[in-house]
């Protein structure tokens, strides 16, 4: 009802379908992009205050893993804040799937 009132159309094309849901936390983390956007930018901004990643008070053992990557890659391919987030998406996509076939996320 929100999307129609703001005058974007029904049903959404693919692409937004896809960002829907994964905007929607349907995830075995309960996390959006968004929220793990938002949890990089405070790692990356506060990490100087602690001796390793891995001494920083992270929410969720995954989003280690994912704000890790990010940085690797976002550094070595020299990635705009949109690239960032579409590799976001991909790696909460990635570890979803991981735990959906039974795996767990390793600790930090």
């Amino acid at each position: 009802m929100d999307r129609c009132r703001a005058g974007e159309t029904w049903p959404p094309d693919l692409a937004e379908f896809v960002a829907l849901i994964s905007e929607s936390g349907a995830n075995p983390f309960g996390l959006t992009v968004d929220a793990v956007m938002e949890e990089y930018r405070r790692w990356r901004d506060e990490s100087w205050r602690y001796d390793g990643s891995d001494k920083y008070p992270w929410p969720q053992p995954v989003l280690y893993h994912i704000c890790l990557e990010m940085r690797t890659r976002g550094i070595e391919r020299q990635m705009t804040q949109g690239e960032l987030k579409r590799l976001a998406e991909r790696q909460l996509t990635k570890w979803a799937k991981h735990v959906g076939n039974g795996m767990s996320v390793p600790p930090v």
